[in-house]
């Protein structure tokens, strides 16, 4: 069921972040996923167990359309945020349907700096949604690949520096009184 567009606002509204962590698919948590005001998704992730991923995706946030237009439209999403700095200048060309918001290019460079890498799609939804002013966000399926990317079959870690993405993950969660649900150890 397609819902109304939220218009990539998240103020005062609660949020479930779902990651693509394959250890989230050994859990039972489709169902408060789906309970929040927002579910946001990443990347090529279409939810393929609704008893552990939940059903919904009102925001799917992707690096390049390029990377998900093939499947876009399968995830049913309101609204859709590109992310990457890349490409951006061709964006209309690629066959994206009208009406991509762009995740801030000098919150990108800010968060680059902070990691000391360049920062994944994960990442830069948690820092979107912290200027965002959400009233509670959850987030689900996030290991810092300490399992599989829940739709690829061999680890692909990129030019990203999860040990220290993580910490900025526990940073805004304590800061912000958001929750992380850890479905692996530490």
């Amino acid at each position: 069921m397609r819902r109304a567009p939220i218009v990539l606002s998240v103020a005062g509204r609660s949020v479930s972040v779902v990651g693509n962590a394959a250890s989230l698919l050994a859990r039972d948590h489709g169902a408060a996923i789906d309970a929040r005001d927002v579910v946001m998704r990443m990347n090529r992730a279409l939810p393929t167990d609704p008893r552990s991923q939940g059903l919904r995706t009102d925001v799917l946030a992707f690096s390049t359309f390029h990377f998900v237009a093939d499947i876009h439209a399968r995830f049913g999403a309101c609204e859709l945020l590109w992310m990457s700095p890349k490409r951006r200048a061709g964006a209309a060309r690629s066959g994206m349907p009208d009406g991509v918001a762009f995740y801030d290019l000098g919150r990108w460079e800010a968060l680059h700096a902070r990691l000391g890498a360049r920062p994944s799609v994960g990442a830069m939804v948690l820092d979107w949604l912290s200027a965002g002013g959400p009233r509670e966000v959850v987030i689900f399926g996030f290991d810092f690949k300490r399992t599989l990317t829940a739709y690829q079959a061999q680890q692909h870690v990129g030019p990203h520096d999860y040990a220290a993405e993580e910490a900025f993950c526990e940073t805004l969660v304590a800061r912000h009184g958001w929750h992380l649900v850890r479905d692996y150890d530490k």
